[in-house]
């Protein structure tokens, strides 16, 4: 949560690790998934109530927003704010200081474009004009891990959804496709649908509430 080991030392020394809470530019590490077999095995693990969302092939990406400063952060915590800027202005216009977690994708008209488009635009730390028009980029937000002040590390999921859908995130973002399912057949026909979705146009943050 910290980011510093001697700041950690110090808070065991003095029995207050609990005290540890995010904080802006401090970038978390990540919470990666796990691979399963099938909707059987995931029914298993989780329980007869699933939330699904769709999986993007994007990059990994935990934005920080302060009062005057806008920082991305990559998959391995490097600090990637440069090589997209439209996402970093964007993030500019919000009204408060936040880390999301989300998924970079590039996307064009609504459109997602294929994963090699994308990778036109990594590890360019200034992108020229040309590059930024043909492959546009926005963020696909799922979580909300900390805003003014607030750690929502410990908040109920679906209260954090919904603080995430209030925020009314507009230009270069977009919300997680999300449903619920009960049971394992219902889970499988989500996977289905989520295939199926793969030509349609992503749909916007402001319109996906």
């Amino acid at each position: 949560l910290l980011g510093d080991l001697g700041e950690c030392a110090v808070l065991a020394l003095d029995d207050r690790l609990a005290e540890a809470s995010p904080r802006l530019f401090a970038p978390l590490r990540f919470m990666l998934a796990t691979p399963a077999a099938d909707a059987e095995e995931v029914v298993a693990r989780m329980g007869d109530e699933v939330w699904v969302e769709d999986k993007y092939d994007g990059i990994r990406c935990q934005l920080h927003r302060g009062t005057s400063r806008v920082a991305l952060y990559s998959r391995d915590l490097k600090d990637v704010t440069r090589q997209f800027p439209e996402v970093s202005r964007a993030a500019s216009s919000l009204s408060s200081e936040l880390i999301l977690d989300g998924e970079l994708l590039a996307i064009r008209g609504g459109q997602v474009l294929a994963f090699q488009d994308l990778q036109t635009r990594l590890g360019r730390k200034s992108p020229p004009a040309a590059l930024l028009e043909s492959v546009p980029v926005a963020l696909v937000a799922w979580d909300l891990l900390w805003i003014d002040g607030e750690s929502l590390l410990d908040t109920d999921l679906r209260e954090r959804r919904a603080r995430l859908e209030r925020l009314g995130l507009g230009e270069g973002f977009r919300l997680a496709h999300q449903e619920h399912a009960h049971g394992a057949a219902a889970l499988e026909q989500l996977f289905l649908d989520a295939r199926a979705r793969h030509d349609q146009p992503c749909a916007s943050a402001a319109g996906a509430g």
